[in-house]
């Protein structure tokens, strides 16, 4: 599983799930400039809320950490916030188009994949129901991090 989701950075960890030990993970690969992004993340925010147990969602971004930061000012969320610096996460799961979702298990199998708004609530119950072994954020993934030098401050005129 550490070859398909990787993280350079965590930004923060979930503001609602009760624990960092579950039994789904949420993945939603979304841009600070993307519209839609914005609306889907709402959406997971309120999944999230529902379901704090045994389900995590994660924001997955491969922008410049400190555009992150000044976004999440703007629009905070509950919701975890990661950092894929080189879009090595990105391109493993071929993603190329925004906002995308996928719906990891325990094990580190991909249960799911789409639009995060097409994944609806009783989805979410189905799987839960489906998955029950639990094990904790730092296990099924891997946060690997980048040096310093990878990271260029946005251009300001």
């Amino acid at each position: 599983m550490f070859a398909q989701i990787k993280f350079s950075e965590q930004l923060q960890l979930s503001k609602t799930a009760k624990s960092t030990e579950n039994s789904l993970y949420f993945i939603d690969f979304w841009a600070t400039w993307c519209g839609p992004c914005v609306y889907a993340s709402e959406y997971l925010s309120v999944l999230q809320k529902q379901y704090p147990d045994n389900f995590y969602v994660i924001s997955l971004s491969e922008e410049n950490p400190e555009t992150v930061k000044r976004f999440l000012k703007k629009r905070p969320t509950d919701l975890a916030v990661f950092i894929d610096y080189k879009g090595e996460t990105f391109d493993a799961n071929n993603i190329k188009i925004l906002p995308y979702g996928l719906l990891v298990n325990a094990n580190g199998d991909i249960v799911w994949k789409g639009s995060p708004t097409d994944f609806k609530q009783s989805d979410l119950e189905y799987f839960l129901q489906k998955n029950t072994k639990i094990k904790s954020i730092d296990k099924v993934f891997k946060t690997q991090k980048v040096a310093e030098d990878v990271t260029k401050a946005d251009y300001v005129p």
